[in-house]
Parts: structure tokens; C-alpha cells; sequence
């Protein structure tokens, strides 16, 4: 089948194509045919696709993908400089003037196809390297947290910018994901005011603490971001507003789900006290650190 590559064009791919993997590339799902950067496909053995930076690539094979499809896409994302670290060049004459502003931080794909790349990348002295492992759970039934912490939830007031601009600031430079400047989170921190799809805790001395929010598509109720002062951790805080924010998605006909790091335990332990369950995983593929 033919390989076609689109550049910024809507409704290019019926995701029925990737249907038995619908939870772990549920944001592949979202962003696929919404004008992207662009999507590489052929239409039955693989997706690519890059919505714009500073996110993610995602490729989608099945799970039955051979040595040899494995070795065609290496071959395609390096033809098309969508490895980790590089500048994807755009079409038109392949000139600099096309190209993404900042280099691919990372792809997201399914860990058979990054030991691959990674394979293949020591053999033509390319340094790839798993950078982030994540875990996909989905919230079929809520368990109300043991112990409420002090304090309340809010929405967010302008008064709060400051306080959500630096935990959307932190929270990207903890998990390395979709890095972006402060200024950036401002802009975005500015669009969760007075959103009632986006909380903070309070503890009891009025201290913003902690924040959570989540996001409707298809169905699902996707939570995030989930971020928590450091020196607050561990207080309870972070888990009432997720079990919050998991409430009023279902309260909406959602199925609520999330993403986290398969390393950070204590992030993990706390989605299942409340109910998540592991559904997939996937991984980021990044460059290796010297």
C-alpha cells in the first residue's frame, strides 16, 4: 500500500485503523486529524504523527509488526528527520523555512519498536534511549480517598495566575515532557480561569498547593495536568483533587484516564488507591544523554 505524508490537513485517517489499541494512543486519537504538523501513514500498518512542538511524536504499528516493517520505518523517519533531537524538515523545497521551531523532543510508541530504533540507532552511531516509561489506566469505578485533606478545592481566579504558572512551569521541567517557557504557561495558565473542568487545593491557611484539571474527547475524560508543591507531597492534596476532577469527568458521560510515569511510584499508588486501573503502556523514545 501506498505510503502518503500530510501536512497540516484535517480527517486523513480513520482511527477504527488503530482501534484495539483506543486507551494507550487515546491522544494519538485526538490529535491525528487535527491539522498537524504532519501524518505519515499507509493506511493499515502504521501512524505517524506530530501535532507541533514542543510535543511528542506518536507512531502506531500493531503488535504483530515484523522485522522487516520495523526496518522501513526506521528508514522513513530518518529520510524524513523525525528521530529524536533532529528538525523535521517540511516539504516545499525542503528549506529551513519550513521546518518545526524547535527539534522532535521525543516519539511515543510501543516499546518493541523502540528497542529497534535503539538497536538500530547504535549500528549507524545515533544515541536513542527510553526517556520516559508510561503507564495508560483508565477509572471504571471511583474509590472515594480515605482521609480529606485540610483545606478545599477551587476554581482558578485571576488571583491564582502566578501560582498555576509556575506549577505548569514545573510540572512540565519534572517530567521533561512538552517543555515551554514561563511565558507560555502563563498564556495557557490564563485559559483555565474560571474553568470548571480545572481545580486547586487550598490548604487551610489559603495556600494554593496543588492543581488538576481534565479535558473531554470522544468519550474519555483525560485528567491532567496533576501537579503538587514539593515540599506539600505526600499530604493528601494531589489525590482528593484527582479523585475531584475524575468525579466530575464521569459526572459528564466521560470515562476517565491518564497517563503517568511508570517510574514515579508514589504518583501511581495513589491513582489506584482511587480507582485507576492499568489498561497499556508505552514509552518515549528520546536521545541519550552523555
Amino acid at each position: 500500500m501506498e505510503v502518503k505524508k500530510y501536512e497540516r490537513e484535517e480527517q486523513v485517517v480513520d482511527t477504527a485503523l488503530f482501534a484495539q489499541d483506543w486507551l494507550p494512543f487515546s491522544v494519538l486519537t485526538r490529535i491525528v486529524n487535527q491539522r498537524a504538523q504532519f501524518v505519515i501513514t499507509d493506511q493499515n500498518r502504521f501512524v505517524i504523527c506530530y501535532s507541533s512542538s514542543p510535543h511528542p511524536v506518536w507512531i502506531w504499528t500493531p503488535d504483530d509488526s515484523t522485522e522487516e516493517e520495523k526496518e522501513a520505518l526506521w528508514q522513513l523517519c530518518q529520510k524524513e528527520h523525525i528521530l529524536p533531537g533532529e528538525y523535521w524538515i517540511g516539504s516545499e523545497q525542503g528549506t529551513t523555512e519550513n521546518r518545526d521551531e524547535a527539534p522532535i523532543s521525543g516519539i511515543n510508541m510501543k516499546y518493541e519498536l523502540a528497542d529497534y530504533f535503539i538497536r538500530r540507532g547504535r549500528e549507524e552511531e545515533v544515541s536513542l534511549a527510553i526517556s520516559l516509561r508510561l503507564l495508560v489506566y483508565d477509572c471504571p469505578v471511583s474509590v472515594l480517598p480515605g482521609k480529606t485533606p485540610e483545606g478545599k478545592s477551587t476554581v482558578m481566579t485571576e488571583g491564582d495566575l502566578e501560582d498555576v504558572t509556575e506549577f505548569l512551569y514545573w510540572f512540565k521541567q519534572e517530567t521533561g515532557v512538552d517543555l515551554e517557557s514561563r511565558e507560555i504557561c502563563r498564556e495557557k495558565a490564563r485559559e483555565y480561569i474560571g474553568q470548571k473542568n480545572f481545580f486547586l487545593w487550598k490548604d487551610a491557611a489559603g495556600k494554593t498547593v496543588a492543581m488538576c484539571g481534565y479535558h473531554a474527547h470522544q468519550g474519555l475524560g483525560s485528567i491532567g495536568p496533576v501537579y503538587c508543591r514539593p515540599e506539600e507531597r505526600r499530604k493528601g492534596y494531589a489525590q482528593s483533587l484527582v479523585y475531584q476532577a475524575t468525579e466530575a469527568a464521569r459526572n459528564e458521560g466521560l470515562l476517565p484516564v491518564l497517563y503517568t510515569d511508570a517510574d514515579y511510584q508514589a504518583s501511581n499508588r495513589c491513582y489506584q488507591k482511587i480507582g485507576y486501573q492499568q489498561r497499556g503502556e508505552l514509552c518515549t523514545l528520546g536521545r541519550q544523554r552523555a
